[in-house]
């Protein structure tokens, strides 16, 4: 079966004339959303389980952004997180998705409520990938270009992933050392491993991914508010900027 990355779209034509549609919880300008709060929306981790529930009930749109299916919201940074209408949510419950925490939520335009589902998803499936046939690099924290990288297994990945956890500790006291991050370069899915129409990568590759069929369901009830790219082969668009001029990685 053929899979998709499934994204934000920022088409204005589709969300409105901005991107993102959503800049600001519901009350936020009163002071009624504190961002510092451990509740807060910022606060929500990339994965694991929820250790405070988060105050998710309300976004408020842009004056001229379109309602969507899929909300696009800078508040919204945790790659672990949707915010859904009902009728998506009620789509997906019909396919095999990955885990999710799920919180009631409404999104706000014009002064007009709509329902909505805030999706948290404590899990990530990076063991989906094909370590073998995908390509790898090491960047800096902007996904910068520093050297390619050959890893063979999803363990070989960990173990590598462990290397480079104990030299950033050391790199962000250290002035001179160069934190370092394994970054995914062109995807391969391990489609045999997979049992999912909805997974999230983590790790080498922030992604939401879907299959073919429910992108199918997607696009025939006229969902909104989402783009889809093709998983297989999905490369990442990196520069190396050792050189003058910076060199495109391919």
């Amino acid at each position: 079966m053929e899979y998709f990355v499934i994204s934000m779209s920022t088409d204005p034509k589709v969300i409105g004339p901005k991107y993102p549609q959503c800049e600001k919880m519901c009350g936020e300008e009163r002071g009624e959303y504190y961002y510092p709060a451990p509740w807060s929306v910022s606060k929500i981790p990339s994965e694991g389980e929820l250790k405070v529930l988060p105050k998710v009930d309300c976004f408020e749109l842009k004056y001229h952004a379109k309602v969507t299916d899929l909300i696009s919201a800078i508040q919204l940074s945790a790659p672990s997180v949707m915010l859904l209408s009902d009728r998506f949510y009620n789509l997906l419950m019909n396919f095999n998705c990955m885990r999710s925490v799920v919180f009631e939520s409404k999104v706000m335009h014009r002064k007009k409520a709509y329902p909505y589902r805030f999706l948290y998803f404590p899990e990530q499936h990076v063991h989906f990938i094909d370590f073998k046939k995908s390509r790898f690099y090491v960047g800096n924290a902007a996904s910068r270009w520093f050297y390619n990288i050959n890893i063979e297994s999803f363990e070989e990945y960990k173990k590598e992933q462990g290397k480079r956890e104990q030299l950033n500790d050391i790199a962000r006291s250290t002035p001179g050392i160069k934190a370092e991050f394994i970054t995914l370069l062109e995807l391969h899915l391990d489609e045999s491993k997979i049992d999912k129409d909805l997974f999230r990568l983590r790790g080498p590759m922030l992604a939401f991914i879907v299959s073919q069929r429910l992108k199918e369901a997607i696009e025939s009830q006229g969902l909104t508010g989402m783009k889809f790219t093709p998983a297989q082969g999905f490369k990442r668009h990196v520069m190396d900027f050792s050189v003058t001029p910076p060199r495109k990685i391919e």
